[in-house]
Order: C-alpha cells, then structure tokens, then sequence
C-alpha cells in the first residue's frame, strides 16, 4: 500500500512541475500508458499513472472555471451578491462576489478588487 500511494504522489508532482497543462492530445499517450500498466500488471505503473490523471483532471477543471484572458481588463456588467467581506492588501481592497447574471460568459464566483 505504501508503495503505491508514494507512486501515485510521483505521479501527482509530475504535473506539478510543468510550466503548463499538456495539450489534451497528451491523454491518449496517458491511456496508452495506464492500458500498458494494466497489461503488465504493474499496480506501481497504475498509480504513476492515476496520480498523473487524477491532477490533470482536476487543474484542467479548476482552470476553466477562471475569466477567459479576452476579457482580462474589460469593463464588464454582472449583476450578483458580495459573498465575502472586504480585505484590503496594500492599497487593494478585494472582495468575493457571485455572479447571478451577466453580459459575457464568466465565473460563477469572481474575486474583484479596486
């Protein structure tokens, strides 16, 4: 058990160093690899290999739920609810807001600042 869980964590930093996501094309070399690993019944390999998914899948989820860069910079109208209280940093003030509706497709939570 504790081998596997130290390759799944390999596995997990080995996202963690790239300077970006791969390219989704990058998965079917991922499926090759765990189908490999399968083949060779290798539970090590497995791990390896889940731990690289598991981080992938997740980062590429969190990734998309952030402001497309387009609209980085853009006077935008969004109508919501402030779900944080104000925090000043430096000379910023930041807040959490919900977006309940919009003119252009954004998050659903937004961190705005003045």
């Amino acid at each position: 058990m504790g081998r596997f869980a130290i390759a799944f964590l390999i596995g997990h930093c080995c996202i963690h160093v790239l300077p970006d996501l791969p390219d989704v094309s990058y998965a079917l070399v991922l499926l090759v690899g765990i189908t490999l690993a399968a083949l060779l019944r290798s539970p090590i390999l497995i791990a390896l290999a889940l731990g690289i998914a598991w981080v992938w899948a997740n980062a590429a989820a969190r990734l998309s739920e952030d402001l497309p860069t387009d609209l980085e910079g853009v006077d935008l109208i969004v109508q919501g609810y402030v779900q944080s209280l104000p925090e000043r940093e430096g000379s910023t003030v930041q807040f959490g807001f919900d977006v309940t509706t919009a003119d252009e497709r954004v998050p659903a939570r937004l961190r705005l600042a003045w």
